[in-house]
């Protein structure tokens, strides 16, 4: 093998593997690959309420939770169960409150913030 040789071979090294790092950071960045996601829970929404502080709503099989999350704590804040229209849960849990009807196509942001409105002020 001549000198010319070696150095195609290793510039061919280096190329195959800056093509996989690349790939694997594309399909990150792109979402084609989950990492670290549990099956059986998902995030449903999240309301900003500051800085560091938010709340989420997150679904564990057929159980839906609220809950409170800041800096140094994750407070439950309510469970709504069974697989039934989140608005008609809301609303019987409500005592005098009526949120408005949420649909696949309307804004999404605005019914969930409404929907824990409702929640916490019954607490």
């Amino acid at each position: 093998m001549t000198e010319p040789d070696v150095l195609r071979i290793i510039l061919s090294l280096i190329f195959v593997i800056a093509l996989i790092l690349g790939g694997s950071w594309l399909a990150r960045r792109a979402g084609w690959v989950r990492t670290g996601q549990v099956s059986g829970m998902k995030v449903l929404g999240v309301q900003s309420l500051g800085a560091r502080a938010y709340i989420a709503m997150v679904q564990v099989e057929d159980t839906r939770l609220v809950v409170g999350v800041t800096q140094n704590s994750i407070t439950l804040l309510h469970t709504l169960q069974g697989s039934a229209n989140l608005t008609e849960q809301v609303q019987a849990s409500a005592s005098n409150e009526n949120p408005p009807a949420h649909n696949g196509s309307a804004n999404h942001r605005e019914g969930f913030s409404q929907m824990l409105g409702t929640l916490l002020k019954k607490r």
